[in-house]
């Protein structure tokens, strides 16, 4: 079987960075990008620390651009990042609507799964409603699923895929988050600007 997957190198370690820098408890981190404002007063961050897989850019190099004397501060430098691993992902999800997948509402996982504010980023970039789990760590809940799964059929007693998924995935109605209209095309350009200058920069040979 296949798996359709877009995948991006900078997300978690991209956090982590910014707060490595900052000196930031995750808590920190919510605060400032709750105090900046949708687009980040005017700062675009390609979070390209890893380089990066989608774009294929395996020797990209992170870049803050816009800065000015009003924007040189830590919570717009914060919000700008998380917007820019959001845009990240929303690239990934263009590649997977030319394959003819569509989506009406996206389900988030992993440690950002447990930001309100990068859930309502996430409904802003994608113009989607966003809804977590009650087990916010997918990955491991996938793997122990699989073992669940494997366990039963190696004891003689199978059981479906489906029933287990069924019983053990739940997502958190807490959570949700819509998209909120205002923002839509404030984001779309800001998507825009992202790929615009990825695309100029690294034709230029800086990325």
């Amino acid at each position: 079987h296949w798996l359709t997957l877009a995948c991006t190198m900078n997300v978690a370690n991209a956090v982590e960075r910014v707060r490595d820098l900052f000196g930031w408890e995750v808590q920190a981190l919510e605060r400032n990008v709750a105090r900046s404002e949708p687009g980040a007063n005017g700062l675009t961050f390609l979070p390209y620390f890893h380089g990066e897989r989608l774009p294929n850019l395996p020797n990209g190099a992170a870049i803050i651009h816009g800065l000015n004397s009003s924007n040189t501060n830590r919570h717009d430098i914060a919000r700008a990042l998380i917007e820019g691993i959001v845009i990240g992902l929303a690239q990934g999800m263009n590649r997977l609507i030319s394959l003819g997948i569509e989506a009406k509402e996206l389900r988030i996982t992993g440690g950002g799964a447990k930001s309100a504010n990068m859930r309502q980023i996430v409904a802003d970039v994608f113009g989607l409603p966003v809804i977590g789990f009650k087990a916010v760590e997918g990955a491991a809940l996938g793997a122990a699923i699989q073992a669940a799964w494997t366990y039963c059929q190696t004891k003689g007693e199978p059981l479906q895929l489906e029933k287990i998924v069924k019983s053990a995935v739940k997502t958190d109605r807490k959570t949700r988050a819509e998209p909120r209209k205002e923002n839509h095309a404030l984001y779309a350009d800001l998507r825009g600007r992202h790929g615009d200058l990825t695309r100029k920069l690294a034709s230029s040979g800086y990325l």
